[in-house]
């Protein structure tokens, strides 16, 4: 079972259609986080039509002015009940068709200060509260865990990292082993350039424990995104 998540940095022109079509067609994705999308939830039908037929969304469109959030599923191959949906998380349980196995995903895309991410962490924090089952948390959290996962550019300090770093403990949140990027983000600037690990793929210790596999590739910036 494959899946994605891409902040797309608007998802309106037919250019990042075709390249999100393309990215599902090439890897064999059965499940897709499109963060930052810019849409209206009235034309998301239209575009699934056009673009991806048979296929089935949910967003969070009705939480946060901004289009922020979409994910996209294909119902032949897996069942998404979205359980939680919130400015900065969709939480959903996931089932293979095929084997029958069932996790939880939380697509997140937190926002862009400390105060307003915190939402983020507690919301994770209350989702964890009563999670027994295996555990993906991905998407772009906006912030970095650690010093070393910034490049040049101002150095993150303690108050910038605290709260990410206390949620991933208090939920025994593990990274995801990765292959590619190791960082995510790029400023896309020559005269003030700065890279970041903004994007990951977390697990709890309920999907370690159950033996399940899980890998996540970060492929490097392109030009339909600076993720």
């Amino acid at each position: 079972m494959k899946i994605d998540f891409w902040n797309v940095r608007g998802f309106n022109r037919p250019l990042k259609h075709n390249g999100v079509a393309h990215l599902i067609r090439n890897n064999h994705l059965c499940l897709l986080g499109l963060l930052e999308t810019k849409l209206s939830a009235s034309v998301v039908p239209r575009i699934l039509n056009r673009s991806f037929p048979g296929w089935c969304h949910s967003d969070n469109f009705h939480t946060i002015a901004g289009g922020r959030m979409l994910i996209i599923w294909n119902p032949a191959v897996i069942d998404v009940q979205p359980e939680d949906i919130s400015p900065q998380v969709i939480h959903c349980r996931v089932t293979n068709k095929s084997s029958q196995l069932s996790f939880y995903i939380s697509f997140t895309y937190g926002l862009y200060t400390v105060v307003n991410r915190r939402s983020t962490w507690d919301k994770l924090m209350e989702l964890g509260q009563t999670m027994s089952m295996s555990w993906l948390i991905l998407g772009d959290f906006n912030c970095v865990k650690s010093p070393a996962e910034k490049q040049l550019g101002a150095t993150p300090t303690w108050y910038e990292l605290k709260d990410f770093a206390d949620c991933c403990l208090s939920l025994g949140l593990h990274d995801a082993p990765t292959t590619g990027c190791y960082f995510t983000w790029y400023s896309n600037s020559d005269s003030n350039p700065v890279w970041c690990k903004l994007d990951r793929v977390l697990l709890n210790n309920e999907w370690l424990e159950a033996g399940l596999h899980c890998g996540a590739h970060f492929s490097p910036p392109g030009c339909l995104s600076d993720h």
